[in-house]
This record gives structure tokens, C-alpha cells and sequence, in this order.
């Protein structure tokens, strides 16, 4: 009798594993984008949500108890059953009265990780990091690659923000004044969410961190924790309290140097600056341009007052003071102390790592690199604008006529060509957008033509081989460095 209930339990056990192992099965098999023939998402979470980009919201879904059926449960709580078949065009569902096809439609192993359909954009970021959001003409957002296939949809986004190395994050909207946040990696999966309770909402992010805020409340207390998270959706600096708070900050923004930020409102005035490689918080009395971050540390300009964390030291520029902290570098160990001087200059003191400084009423602009020490001068033009072009500097020149010529200096402060006119420029991936009387060019840092592109009303900049381009349908396609379309 006893063997025979042994035997029973075992029976037991190994069919509750094997239907859980069922279940685990289904699961991973549901999970991914569905491609309908028209071009439409699907897009199954792991963690139990899900978007169609031709309804409003996100949806739930979940295996019923015959670990067969998947109940999808719409932003409105109606609910659809489907099932998972196969066919000879590969395994597919049923949704809403049409067949969707998981990575492509119709399956073609040729095509993985390709554009499979026309995206008819209405709006693009840039890519960052071989990724880009972009908005379609039926007004979902999808997190694309350089091949123009949606790794991520979003029905119900509300903003979006780059790829920042290897994840990124989303807010979304599911109630009139309720959003989720949530951070997606590079396979387009959800790492962590808002919806999970362990933070409220992400204030921004940078070089794979994402900064969060938290608030607890009770009848007895009430506070606002910050912290940090990678972007495997694992904490790196716990949420705590910032000990400078002069009110709730919600507002915050990435300045490198793995530091943010934060602000009471559009003025960052009187903020707080929080640095994670030192897990430190310092009180700031600069405005939101003063501070930036070169390699590990980050530089203030015009120091008007910066404190420590657990100091009641105060260091801050006066004239009339011999201990003057006019330029600070706060290391990454959270130390504070003197900086080369700086100043600003048109976009900031501080471009691709290099400070830039302009004596009052001379053309020449000194660039230092605070990393190695090594400087060089530019005073053969004025200099209206810089920018970056990848490790270089691209550089706009108002001429004497009165109309703008750009230029490449390479680390060294060498012009790479001698300037050249046109209505305005960008450069990146080695590459730079010329435009000159309506038409654009694509030139290399030396200056040369690689082709000229006249049909479009728009070209930005080259971003992992890619540019986005108007045509004349008013909408957004992918183009190569020769004007190909590329993504469409």
C-alpha cells in the first residue's frame, strides 16, 4: 500500500511538471512581435502585457488553465481567446479577424531581423546605438534596428526616449492620469517596470543607467527616494532620500559622468546633483548649464555654490576670496577640488570632451582635453558654432559676407578642408548633411562629395549608416550615405 502511494506522488509530481513545463513552453512561444498582412504589431511581453498598435492601451494576456487557450484581456477589459497554431507559413494566432506571424509576415527565414513591411513614418528620433523610435501613420511608436524592424510596440506611448548603449525606456499611458514606465533592452523585452512597484517613474538616463524615483507615504511620514537601475533592470544605488530637498523633484536629466541632474521644475536653479559611481548627492547653486560630465568627472563652470553630501563645506567662486573655486571637477570618488579654466562657448564649455574658451573680442578659441592636458588654438576664422562630428569638432564660420561656411578640426585643431558655404550642417557616422540653396549633399571630413541628394525636403544626420530623409509625400524614410532607401 505504502509503494503504491509512493508511486502515486511520483506519478503527481511528474505530470504537475510537466504541465508547468507546457505552460513555461507556450509562454516562450507567445512572447515576441506578430506581424499581420498589413503591417500591423502585436507585441507580447513577458511579463504579461501587451500592445496592438491598431487598438488603444496596453492589454494583459495570460494561459488559461488547459494551457492551450491564451486570453487576451484588451485596455477595456474585453477579453479574446486565442490559440497558438501552425501552418506552412509557420505558427501563428488569431487576432481581432486576422492571422499574425511571429518576427515577420509572412515567415521567411530570410528576412529575421529585416523590414517586413512599410512603417509609413510620420515622426523619427535619430538612431542611437543602431536603434530609433519612430511614429507611424496610424499613431503607434516602435522601437526599430537599422534594418527597420519593430523590435518594440507601443499603442499607448505617451514619451519615448533613446537608446542609451544597451537599453532604453517608454512611458506609457493606461489611464487618464496613470502611466507606466518601463526600460526595454536591445531584444526588445521588458527588464523592469513601474507596473512591478518597485519604483514610480524614471526622471532620465544615460550610458546604461536609468534614474528612478520612488514616494512612500503615510499618516505619519512623507518622502521621495532616488536610485538607480542598469539596463538588466537591476538596481546599482538604492533608493534613498536626497538630503538637499527643497521640494519633490520630478524633474531630472542626464549630464555624464554617471551623474544627474535634478530640478524643481524647468529651472534647475537651486538643485541637487546625484553622481552613482560615489552613491552622493551634492547641493548645487548653478543653473543647468554649469554642469558636465567628461570621461569620469564631471566640470562646473561659473561655480556659484556646491556642497557635498555629509559636508558643511561650501565651495563657490568670490572675486574677493584668494581660495577661489571658480572652475570645480568633481572626481569620481566624490572628491571636489579646483579645475583648468574654461569658458562658454556657443553650445556649451564643454564639447566631445574638450573645454572651449574664447577671450572677449578675439577670434581665437583654445581647446583643452582635461583627460590628457593637451591643448591647441583655432584663429583662423571666427567661430559662430561648434558641434560634434563623431571625435572631431564641426565648426560654422559667419564670413565677412555675411553667409555661414563650415569646416572640420580633427583633435589635433588641424582644418581638415577649407570651409565651405552653405545654410546649415550636421555631422555624424563620418559623415556631413550639407544644405545649400534647398538641396542637400552628403560630404566625407575631407570635404568631399560623396553625392548629392536634391528630391527630399529634409535630410538629418548619419546615425549608424542611416539618415532620415522627407519625401515628397511629407513622410520619413531611411536613406544611405549614396540616397538609397533603406528604411521605408
Amino acid at each position: 500500500m505504502k509503494k503504491a502511494k509512493k508511486f502515486l506522488g511520483v506519478v503527481l509530481i511528474f505530470t504537475l511538471l510537466m504541465m508547468t513545463l507546457s505552460a513555461c513552453s507556450n509562454s516562450s512561444k507567445i512572447t515576441g512581435i506578430w506581424y499581420n498582412e498589413k503591417g500591423e504589431t502585436l507585441n507580447v511581453q513577458q511579463d504579461g502585457s501587451y500592445n496592438y498598435e491598431g487598438e488603444y492601451g496596453t492589454g494583459t494576456w495570460k494561459i488559461l488553465d488547459d494551457k492551450k487557450t491564451i486570453e487576451f484581456r484588451d485596455f477595456y477589459g474585453q477579453t479574446t481567446s486565442i490559440e497558438l497554431v501552425k501552418d506552412d507559413l509557420g505558427e501563428k494566432i488569431k487576432y481581432h479577424g486576422y492571422d499574425f506571424y511571429k518576427d515577420s509576415y509572412p515567415s521567411n527565414d530570410e528576412n529575421k531581423g529585416e523590414q517586413t513591411s512599410k512603417l509609413n513614418l510620420t515622426r523619427v528620433a535619430d538612431f542611437k546605438n543602431g536603434y530609433a523610435w519612430v511614429e507611424n501613420s496610424g499613431g503607434s511608436y516602435s522601437l526599430i534596428n537599422t534594418k527597420g524592424k519593430a523590435i518594440y510596440t507601443s499603442a499607448s506611448c505617451y514619451k519615448y526616449y533613446d537608446m542609451s548603449n544597451d537599453a532604453c525606456f517608454v512611458q506609457e499611458k493606461i489611464d487618464e492620469d496613470k502611466y507606466v514606465y518601463k526600460i526595454i533592452d536591445k531584444n526588445g523585452q521588458i527588464v523592469a517596470s513601474s507596473a512591478d512597484g518597485e519604483f514610480d517613474d524614471i526622471l532620465a538616463s544615460g550610458d546604461n543607467l536609468f534614474f528612478v524615483h520612488k514616494y512612500e507615504g503615510s499618516i505619519d511620514s512623507s518622502r521621495d527616494l532616488y536610485g538607480t537601475i542598469n539596463e538588466k533592470g537591476k538596481f546599482v544605488n538604492k533608493l534613498r532620500e536626497c538630503p538637499f530637498m527643497y521640494s519633490q523633484y520630478l524633474s531630472a536629466k542626464y549630464i555624464g559622468a554617471k551623474s544627474f541632474l535634478l530640478g524643481e521644475s524647468s529651472f534647475f536653479n537651486h538643485s541637487s546633483i546625484y553622481m552613482s559611481s560615489c552613491d552622493k548627492f551634492f547641493e548645487n547653486s548653478n543653473n543647468e548649464y554649469a554642469a558636465k560630465g567628461a570621461g569620469d568627472n564631471l566640470y562646473i563652470l561659473d561655480n556659484h555654490g556646491i556642497k557635498a553630501e555629509g559636508s558643511e563645506k561650501e565651495y563657490r567662486y568670490s572675486e574677493f576670496s584668494d581660495d577661489e573655486y571658480k572652475y570645480v571637477a568633481i572626481r569620481s570618488d566624490g572628491k571636489i577640488e579646483k579645475a583648468p579654466e574654461f569658458d562658454y562657448i556657443v553650445n556649451g564649455f564643454l564639447i566631445n570632451g574638450l573645454f572651449a574658451a574664447e577671450k572677449s573680442g578675439q577670434k581665437t578659441v583654445t581647446f583643452n582635453n582635461p583627460k590628457t592636458g593637451k591643448t591647441f588654438a583655432f584663429s583662423k576664422y571666427y567661430i559662430s558654432d561648434v558641434g560634434s562630428a563623431d571625435n572631431n569638432l564641426l565648426v560654422s564660420i559667419k564670413g565677412e559676407d555675411e553667409k555661414y561656411y563650415y569646416t572640420v578640426l580633427d583633435e589635433n585643431g588641424n582644418m581638415l578642408f577649407e570651409p565651405i558655404s552653405g545654410t546649415n550642417a550636421y555631422a555624424g557616422d563620418g559623415k556631413i548633411t550639407l544644405l545649400k540653396d534647398d538641396n542637400y549633399s552628403v560630404l566625407d571630413y575631407s570635404g568631399n562629395v560623396i553625392t548629392d541628394i536634391g528630391k527630399y525636403s529634409y535630410i538629418g544626420t548619419f546615425n549608424d549608416g542611416i539618415a532620415w530623409a522627407k519625401n515628397s509625400s511629407d513622410q520619413y524614410v531611411g536613406i544611405d550615405e549614396k540616397g538609397n532607401v533603406v528604411i521605408s
